[in-house]
């Protein structure tokens, strides 16, 4: 069995996954691709009124600096 690509979830705490996920995608000659992500509420409608809570592009940045990673892949794989 092989496998081409494999995709593992990226968190702030997820170091150990990735190093499994790492140890398998060379176990099997596969690809990492790792996958990581934040929500932005869409506009909802109450009574009749929507209601747009959009992101400002402060909260974009924020959201952005929180998904960087924290550990570089090179740091976990050393």
């Amino acid at each position: 069995m092989s496998y081409a690509a494999l995709m593992v979830y990226v968190d702030r705490v997820s170091e150990r996954l990735v190093r499994i996920a790492a140890d398998l995608a060379d176990k099997f000659s596969a690809r990492l691709i790792g996958l990581s992500a934040l929500a932005i509420m869409p506009p909802f409608v109450a009574e009749g009124v929507v209601i747009v809570d959009n992101a400002t592009e402060f909260d974009i940045a924020q959201i952005k600096s929180d998904l960087l990673p924290q550990v570089s892949l090179q740091d976990i794989f050393a």
